[in-house]
């Protein structure tokens, strides 16, 4: 009913794609809705991180996530899930230090979330920091 109201809405398309991607599976209508609101507007942290995601998870496309994830950050520099998430994308490629230094900027803007802690504990055991994993 909100999209029939103003169809150029950025937050209630972005919504709508999560919640048909995520509750429908319908993953190529979230996609194509995530564009959509892309289109109204191409800097809506949100919503490339959120296509990011997709595209990492759905598709297995690191580069596109990747790219998505960065324009994200720049459109909103402490956008944690964004910054997480570039971390991840990093971690899959091997650059190790640079996933590290992303996954402690998110930690350091969102302290108390378990899974950025994990994933950092987990890079930092894989590196050889056993002291500083467990401290985590």
């Amino acid at each position: 009913h909100a999209l029939r109201m103003d169809p150029t809405h950025v937050d209630t398309l972005s919504h709508y794609a999560t919640f048909v991607g995520k509750v429908e599976g319908n993953h190529e209508l979230s996609e194509r809705l995530y564009r959509e609101a892309l289109r109204f507007n191409p800097h809506h942290a949100n919503t490339l991180c959120n296509l990011g995601l997709m595209v990492l998870t759905q598709q297995h496309d690191v580069p596109e996530a990747e790219k998505l994830f960065d324009q994200a950050i720049r459109a909103e520099p402490r956008h944690w899930p964004a910054l997480s998430f570039k971390g991840m994308t990093l971690y899959m490629r091997g650059s190790m230090r640079q996933a590290q230094d992303y996954y402690r900027r998110a930690l350091a803007l969102n302290p108390r979330d378990v899974s950025i802690m994990e994933q950092l504990a987990a890079l930092l055991q894989r590196e050889g920091s056993t002291t500083e994993a467990e401290a985590l």
